[in-house]
């Protein structure tokens, strides 16, 4: 199977590129490990294989709406549901 078939039956079948399925797991687990541990913002970014602190809070912001600290404010407060 070539490269361009795959992203294309991948789109065809999720909806979403490679790429953005990658990223979309990622920043679900890092919900996860935000709202479940007290892991540093940072600690939780290297985990999800992101070494930069600022593109992770980026990417998360984009993905969840919420910065990182955010995120875990507001769900350890309970009033937070993950889009």
């Amino acid at each position: 199977m070539s490269e361009g078939h795959f992203f294309r039956a991948f789109r065809g079948a999720t909806g979403e590129t490679p790429l953005q399925a990658i990223s979309n797991r990622r920043m679900d687990h890092a919900a996860r490990l935000l709202s479940e541990t007290d892991l540093q913002i940072i600690e939780v970014a290297a985990h999800c294989g992101i070494e930069s602190p600022s593109h992770f809070a980026r990417l998360f912001r984009t993905r969840k709406g919420h910065s990182p600290s955010e995120w875990r404010k507001r769900s350890k407060a309970g009033f937070l549901r993950d889009r």
